[in-house]
């Protein structure tokens, strides 16, 4: 699911220097770091992005977003 929304947005224009993907998958990463889309398991707050894909499963999302709190007006 989350290839085929970062697909769709790179194709109506978005940098794929404008995207970062948060994953818990070493494999899921690694596929899309070979599209030369920036891959973390944690949001990293260093890491400019215009677009965050939180591509984990639900019980993973408490550790995927630990960081972000920080920086949500």
């Amino acid at each position: 699911m989350a290839a085929a929304l970062i697909g769709g947005m790179l194709q109506q224009g978005l940098s794929k220097a404008g995207v970062q993907v948060i994953d818990v998958s070493a494999e899921a990463r690694q596929r899309v770091e070979q599209l030369g889309i920036t891959a973390r398991t944690q949001w990293d707050s260093q890491t400019p992005a215009e677009v965050v894909v939180f591509a984990v499963k639900p019980q993973h999302m408490k550790q995927a977003v630990s960081g972000v709190r920080a920086h949500c007006g």
